[in-house]
């Protein structure tokens, strides 16, 4: 029998707990607005942050609902995550694009992708509601699926350089032309 030591580890657990009243915060919608006049009103938290204990406030009251006073004791700090800007979700992007590129090598081609493609991609496979999960579906249904069928067409002995675009509610896949390949 083994015996496993946690005393030099750190365990991060992860929740939705508190995002549906986070969204609401987010788009200012009337319960915001009701959560907001609520924290207001209450004299203990006069003086404080209000955006960052309102959240928490939201966070802890869910969290304490859905788990036990000895769990919660047992947790040793709650971080509420802000939103990802737009420049993040494009850094985000460009990491789902780094091992399509990795394996293109092979077939002696590279993608390169302008904003609007960034940004269809983000109207496609980012929710705020969800996250970036979905921004993996939306990578190989509209990137790597209509490139599969492009290299498939292609002699592999030339190297192309593809540029993505956004066209026509869809991206647009086009070989560089050779001259601009070459510089």
């Amino acid at each position: 029998e083994e015996t496993i030591d946690f005393r030099n580890s750190m365990i991060f657990m992860t929740s939705n707990l508190g995002a549906k009243e986070i969204q609401s915060y987010a788009e200012r919608n009337l319960y915001f607005w009701l959560m907001q006049f609520l924290y207001a009103i209450r004299p203990t938290n006069w003086g404080q942050s209000e955006k960052v204990t309102l959240l928490d406030q939201l966070v802890k009251q869910k969290l304490e609902a859905a788990f036990q006073p000895e769990f919660i004791n047992r947790i040793d700090d709650v971080i509420t995550f802000n939103w990802l800007d737009e420049q993040v979700l494009f850094e985000i992007i460009d990491l789902l694009i780094e091992p399509i590129n990795r394996r293109l090598e092979r077939f002696n081609c590279r993608l390169e992708m302008n904003r609007s493609a960034k940004e269809f991609l983000l109207e496609k496979g980012f929710d705020k509601r969800y996250g970036v999960r979905a921004m993996k579906r939306a990578v190989r249904r509209y990137l790597q699926a209509p490139l599969a069928e492009i290299l498939l067409q292609i002699p592999r002995e030339t190297p192309i350089r593809y540029k993505v675009q956004r066209g026509d509610g869809r991206l647009q896949i086009k070989a560089a032309k050779q001259d601009d390949a070459e510089k």
